[in-house]
């Protein structure tokens, strides 16, 4: 068991080092507004988050085939347990999870719309007009402990499931005119295209169908990031109702897409 509390450990404080140089080179080319900071950041959160999916998914299959083949912990005669995959997987999963929303709060904190770098009016530069964007809510109830990281996970995974199918919707009426046949499914990979149809379709039925969610309201906080007030006052949805109405959104969603990694785990044992 020691061991394998080492061996844990250790695996996280090489991944705590390397993110934390990366972290902390991130963090100063955002505040010296380099023209590429945001880009480079997003770029590096956008890997961080799929890092975490990628391990996620692993740690999933990993643990079906273990309890499947009834594998067990290696246990020496000294009584030194060695972690096995799945547990191997979450470790990295937790650690590369936790950087991209580190990463996340930085750009909540420093970053902007960079345009030009030159003298705007002769005086400061445009630089030194940049506003900070507003914080993303999900991100905001995630750090006051209102949302944990299975919301938050639902939460990537809305918006990526969402911008994935409209943008090979896009691309679909784009392409109609000159006879292309096929649906968004036969464009998307296997595995998003089963979360489409068993995580993200099931979930937007289920929030038409209760009186208790407004989906419209669901959809601007957590694909395009519209701050709750805006939100809120957008479809005349009282304060309380509304933050309630996210939390139990992503709760739900979140129990779809436990339910589909269980099943797709298994479907790939």
């Amino acid at each position: 068991m020691a061991r394998a509390r080492k061996t844990e450990a250790v695996l996280k404080t090489a991944g705590d080092n390397t993110n934390a140089l990366l972290m902390e080179i991130t963090r100063r080319e955002l505040i010296m507004r380099r023209p590429d900071a945001v880009e480079k950041a997003e770029r590096f959160r956008d890997q961080s988050f799929a890092f975490y999916r990628s391990c996620a998914e692993s740690a999933g299959l990993a643990r079906a085939r273990e309890e499947a083949q009834g594998i067990l912990p290696y246990v020496d005669d000294f009584g030194v347990r060695t972690l096995m995959k799945s547990e191997r997987d979450d470790v990295l999963a937790d650690g590369a999870l936790a950087t991209a929303n580190a990463v996340q709060g930085l750009l909540d904190e420093y970053a902007s719309k960079i345009n030009d770098h030159r003298p705007s009016d002769g005086g400061a530069t445009a630089y030194a007009s940049i506003r900070p964007a507003h914080r993303d809510s999900v991100r905001v109830l995630f750090e006051k402990k209102r949302l944990d990281n299975a919301h938050l996970s639902a939460a990537r995974d809305i918006a990526f499931v969402y911008e994935e199918a409209s943008r090979l919707v896009m691309s679909k009426s784009q392409t109609f005119a000159r006879g292309s046949g096929g649906g968004i499914y036969d464009r998307m990979s296997t595995q998003v295209a089963d979360r489409h149809a068993n995580c993200y379709v099931p979930w937007t039925r289920a929030m038409n169908e209760s009186k208790s969610f407004d989906l419209p309201y669901l959809i601007d906080v957590i694909v395009f990031s519209v701050s709750i007030k805006a939100a809120r006052t957008r479809y005349r949805i009282r304060h309380e109702k509304a933050n309630v109405m996210l939390v139990q959104g992503l709760e739900l969603y979140a129990s779809y897409y436990a339910t589909w990694r269980t099943r797709w785990a298994e479907m790939s044992a």
